[in-house]
């Protein structure tokens, strides 16, 4: 949930290792259309139904109010919650990533 820079980064890199993702916010940065085939992409506010059948749910937007009700909303329909800014919030941690050369 997101469809901005933080969004993005978060896509590209799960995109990277083989996720199958739907991204969700009301508006979109035009370069998410640029990784994502547009049925992926659902462009509306949020509902507690786009929480269910998915195993992870990831927020990635500004709004902490709205990523707590979606804390509750996945944990009420048994999909693992991560916000990017909000570890209090998570059921399921990230961790961070390094390449070289």
């Amino acid at each position: 949930m997101g469809g901005g820079n933080i969004a993005l980064k978060k896509a590209e890199k799960l995109l990277e290792y083989g996720a199958d993702l739907e991204l969700l916010a009301p508006e979109i940065d035009n370069r998410i259309y640029e990784i994502l085939p547009e049925e992926k992409i659902i462009k509306e506010k949020y509902h507690k139904k786009y929480c269910q059948g998915k195993l992870i749910i990831i927020a990635a937007s500004n709004n902490r109010c709205l990523n707590k009700e979606v804390a509750r909303d996945a944990e009420n329909s048994g999909a693992l919650f991560n916000a990017v800014d909000q570890t209090e919030l998570c059921q399921l941690y990230s961790t961070g990533y390094s390449k070289t050369g």
